[in-house]
């Protein structure tokens, strides 16, 4: 009996060391699972949601991209546009040189110029102008041919008042106008597309 209760005893402390050892194995996971696993879990959702808002950048990023050529492809055409206009302004007023302008112009569509005078000058922030009067007669035909041409001058200029009249004949009609005619621009207006390079 006594072999049995030694047995029992070592059955019992086996059995108990089994347990225990069972029960710090589950212990020993449940502390892997909870430092180690549900922590890469976490990780990994974190990666996926990374990676998903990355690519939607990327996706934005060729959008963006093509944004700004086309901005620039804009921008690039408002510098040209601009250095146009800014070539068609002289330093000084040579309103001489308009005036030949404007003859060979109504010469071109048929009116005749009756009389042109030179104005003030005004003085603006970026640049000087000067008014014009001019009176012309012509056709309708070459009258809407005189205006419609006036913008491709090679000087700048601005239809400010503008008067047709049939004259009593009806088949004449009278232009009266006033233009304003640019010129001396600053340095700052003068530079502005250089400012504006882009690349």
């Amino acid at each position: 009996m006594l072999i049995s209760r030694t047995e029992q005893k070592l059955s019992k402390w086996a059995w108990s060391l089994h347990l225990g050892g069972l029960l710090i194995a589950f212990a020993g996971c449940g502390l892997m699972l909870k430092a180690v696993v549900i922590p890469l879990t976490q990780e990994n959702a974190d990666v996926v949601s990374q990676e998903q808002n990355l690519r939607k950048v990327l996706d934005l990023e060729s959008a963006v991209i093509r944004e700004n050529q086309r901005l620039n492809k804009v921008l690039d055409e408002a510098d040209q546009k601009i250095q146009s206009l800014l070539d068609r302004i002289p330093n000084v007023a040579r309103e001489s040189d308009f005036l030949g302008q404007i003859t060979t112009l109504a010469k071109d569509v048929g009116v005749e110029i009756i009389d042109y005078h030179p104005g003030n000058i005004s003085e603006k922030e970026e640049y000087h102008e000067m008014s014009l009067s001019m009176t012309s007669q012509g056709t309708y035909e070459g009258v809407c041919n005189f205006l419609n041409r006036l913008h491709s001058l090679p000087r700048l200029s601005r239809a400010n008042r503008l008067s047709i009249v049939p004259v009593a004949d009806g088949q004449t009609y009278s232009l009266d106008m006033t233009l304003t005619i640019y010129f001396s621009p600053t340095s700052a207006l003068a530079s502005v597309p250089k400012e504006l390079h882009r690349g």
